[in-house]
């Protein structure tokens, strides 16, 4: 059996990690997605073995001490026990973060076992010491992430080595995990100069998306629903508006800036909050929308698709958008720059509202060649069945 760990199977790594298991199920793997938070995968190949109780003990010891993946002790014994049972013995792990998993004792029974793994690494966490994304800090400060100033002061009061400890203990794991890291350039990049990762084996792969389900749609209909006629320039963004890290603060900063101007309808989903009262006229939130092919109208809505982020390696938005014929607009910040190229793609400097601004006033309405450039980009590089055959390919080469 081949187990995919996640924190979830839902959103972007959720979608990566359910899709690897369609593309094994389909070619007669017995594959199984292991998670620790929400609903089962959609085709019912899933054990879940965190409680809502451990997720919560999980989230107190890591807000009490500073220490990421140190609670679950109990949950990751279920995982292991699971593992044991079904002779599992490949493993692709995507996100160990999340409050449901304590890593090390997982890493101790992938050494013990010698389980074959393949780590995607969707962010950073594989090669810090207790964070998803380097924030402040330069990598050629990181040696031994001691000092964290992330840490809460009474995390840095009584558990002030909590990220130290983390690394030192990913430091000793690696030396013996039998393991393929695997990330876009960006990350790749970032993990080469890491003293955790620095000589491991790492393979770069771009993230990838259904370019199946993410296709151009006529959205006619969708604008007479909304009541955006047809000669406005729609600026669309899809982020959660409660994770600062997405910087949806800075979206409707543009918005605010280009209010007067009745030309541009700005269309947020993912506004997951009842206070509206500070949005501008031109804006129009909208909450979660799950259903994949109705979010597919939403990205074609778009005449540029502004993703404001601080800090991301690939993300799955901005691939979904290409798919669906839509250009980006983004901030020049970590892996950003490496999802397109300027036939598809404009960078401005982080947080720079008046750049972003002056951009999408030189913005019109998308015409079909411009819709076809960005698909066929898409098509190229971030088609997932492909991404699939390379990570089985890697992992059949371990």
């Amino acid at each position: 059996m081949i187990a995919l760990i996640n924190t979830v199977c839902i959103g972007s790594t959720g979608k990566i990690i359910t899709g690897l298991q369609d593309y094994l199920l389909d070619r007669g793997d017995d594959a199984v997605v292991c998670y620790g938070r929400g609903p089962k995968p959609h085709r019912g190949k899933g054990y879940k073995f965190c409680t809502s109780l451990d997720v919560y003990v999980h989230y107190l010891i890591e807000w009490l001490t500073g220490q990421m993946n140190s609670g679950s002790k109990i949950a990751t014994r279920r995982l292991i026990r699971f593992l044991k049972k079904n002779d599992v013995n490949e493993i692709f792990i995507e996100n160990l973060h999340g409050h449901y998993l304590n890593d090390k004792l997982l890493f101790n029974y992938l050494i013990d076992n010698n389980i074959k793994v393949v780590y995607i690494m969707a962010d950073e966490l594989a090669f810090l010491g207790n964070c998803t994304y380097r924030n402040e800090c330069q990598l050629n400060d990181i040696t031994e992430c001691k000092g964290c100033k992330r840490l809460k002061w009474w995390q840095r009061l009584f558990f002030g080595e909590a990220s130290h400890r983390h690394f030192l203990m990913k430091k000793k794991v690696y030396e013996k995990l039998n393991a393929i890291y695997v990330a876009p350039e960006y990350v790749v990049k970032q993990a080469e100069k890491s003293p955790l990762l620095k000589g491991k084996r790492l393979v770069v792969v771009d993230e990838a998306i259904n370019v199946n389900t993410y296709h151009p749609r006529n959205t006619s209909e969708l604008r007479n629903k909304m009541g955006i006629g047809s000669d406005k320039v729609v600026i669309v963004c899809v982020a959660p508006l409660s994770d600062p890290r997405k910087g949806v603060k800075y979206f409707i900063e543009t918005a605010k800036s280009l209010k007067d101007n009745d030309q541009y309808v700005f269309v947020h989903v993912g506004y997951n909050s009842d206070d509206k009262a500070n949005l501008p006229n031109n804006y129009i939130p909208i909450g979660y929308v799950t259903n994949q092919e109705e979010l597919s109208y939403y990205y074609s809505l778009g005449d540029l698709f502004v993703f404001p982020s601080q800090a991301d390696t690939m993300p799955n938005a901005c691939l979904e958008a290409l798919a669906c014929g839509t250009p980006l607009l983004c901030f020049d910040v970590s892996g950003m720059p490496y999802i397109g190229d300027q036939t598809v793609m404009t960078l401005v400097p982080l947080n720079d509202v008046a750049s972003m601004s002056r951009v999408i006033e030189n913005t019109k309405s998308k015409k079909q060649e411009q819709i076809d450039t960005c698909r066929d980009y898409a098509l190229k590089r971030y088609d997932n069945r492909k991404y699939f055959e390379k990570l089985t390919e890697i992992m059949e080469n371990l």
